[in-house]
């Protein structure tokens, strides 16, 4: 009996221990554990220097569990739709709040940006003075007066460190009045702030960890946000181990049209696809395709690049296969257009049959004159038809 109990005792902690291990992690470590991206809108708002606040930085920032790590800023001055109109996306901050922004955000960048952090230009500053400053070079004076505003600017071209007050001064900067004339206006203030950032991620970089850890904790007293302190603890901690050569700081491309900056919504999603899942995100425009009648059936080829054309595909030629009396239709690869030929596929209607296969094992040598841009080639065979 007294054995039992000592095994039943024995069963009642190793329970307790499982138990607290399995509630005392946060949603962020279970994310970290499954594999999963841990992804948050960072949002900073200038309450001082533009008259109504504004979120004037606006950034997706994400942190796998492989110790990679990126950051998508959004230039404030890119447009969205609101009620009847589009407006610029810091300008909205009042009327949107947080969820909006996010919203917004999220769907421009297809990401699941299920948690947020808010925080005060004045909080940002601090943050800067705390790591003793930040060393940037400048190429040219920034100076900027609006005595109605309240705002005042003024830092020297050439290498320095700024404190607080400066870098304020440097992410508020924008360079033009009005509404932006072309991209360089808005793309020069978000290099000078993503080339802060760099700089800053340096110096928070060589901070020891009791420096690190006072940083973290005025943010998590200075900042608003839906984490709880151990979740931002853990993230604190993923985002530490974060190396430098593995973390991307990169502003989202966009246009300006007629004053308007508008997202470039296919570079942003082939940004996104590229830093995200590390793979190339393909607009069908990307795609070179060669078509060969092997069917015997006239204007076969030339109907079926209409018919991709009307796609968006870029038909590179059509032409005869080297014999007229193929059973079957084949959509070849050449070399490294494997996803490009899966496209083509999985656009191609249900009642069409292909066999895909690479080049090379079909034995591609047998066309003659192959366009040198071609990525896939299509060998048309008997009852091929994508107009049924």
């Amino acid at each position: 009996m007294r054995r039992m109990g000592v095994v039943a005792g024995l069963v009642l902690v190793a329970a307790a221990v499982g138990l607290f291990f399995l509630y005392s992690q946060t949603e962020v470590e279970r994310q970290l554990r499954r594999g999963e991206w841990v992804w948050l809108l960072v949002v900073g708002v200038d309450g001082g220097g533009h008259g109504a606040p504004q979120a004037n930085f606006i950034a997706a920032a994400g942190v796998s569990p492989t110790g990679t790590g990126a950051v998508f800023t959004v230039p404030g001055e890119v447009h969205v739709p609101y009620e009847e109109g589009l407006f610029p996306l810091a300008e909205l901050w009042d009327s949107l709040g947080v969820d909006g922004i996010r919203e917004r955000v999220a769907g421009l960048l297809e990401l699941p940006l299920e948690r947020w952090v808010v925080v005060d230009f004045d909080s940002f500053a601090h943050v800067v003075d705390v790591v003793g400053g930040v060393e940037v070079e400048l190429e040219e004076r920034l100076a900027y007066v609006d005595r109605a505003q309240d705002l005042y600017i003024s830092i020297p071209p050439g290498r320095q460190r700024l404190d607080g007050e400066r870098a304020l001064q440097l992410v508020r900067y924008r360079g033009y009045e009005g509404p932006p004339r072309n991209e360089q206006d808005v793309a020069g203030r978000q290099e000078r702030t993503l080339h802060f950032l760099h700089a800053l991620w340096r110096e928070l970089g060589d901070l020891s960890w009791g420096k690190w850890r006072e940083v973290a904790e005025f943010v998590v007293q200075a900042t608003s946000t839906d984490l709880s302190l151990w979740e931002m603890v853990d993230l604190a901690r993923a985002v530490r181990e974060v190396e430098r050569e593995r973390g991307q700081l990169v502003s989202i491309p966009f246009v300006v049209e007629e004053g308007v900056a508008l997202p470039d919504f296919v570079r942003v999603r082939q940004l996104v696809q590229a830093v995200h899942r590390g793979d190339d995100y393909l607009t069908r425009e990307q795609v070179s395709v060669a078509l060969f009648n092997g069917a015997g059936v006239r204007l076969l080829a030339h109907r079926t690049g209409v018919w991709l054309a009307e796609r968006g595909f870029a038909v590179s030629g059509t032409g005869n296969a080297d014999r007229s009396d193929y059973e079957r239709s084949y959509l070849l690869s050449l070399p490294g257009a494997e996803d490009k030929a899966r496209m083509v596929a999985g656009l191609l209607p249900e009642h069409v049959e292909v066999e895909l296969t690479t080049g090379e094992e079909w034995g591609v040598d047998r066309l003659e004159d192959i366009p040198e841009e071609t990525d896939v080639i299509m060998v048309l065979g008997r009852g091929f038809n994508v107009g049924r």
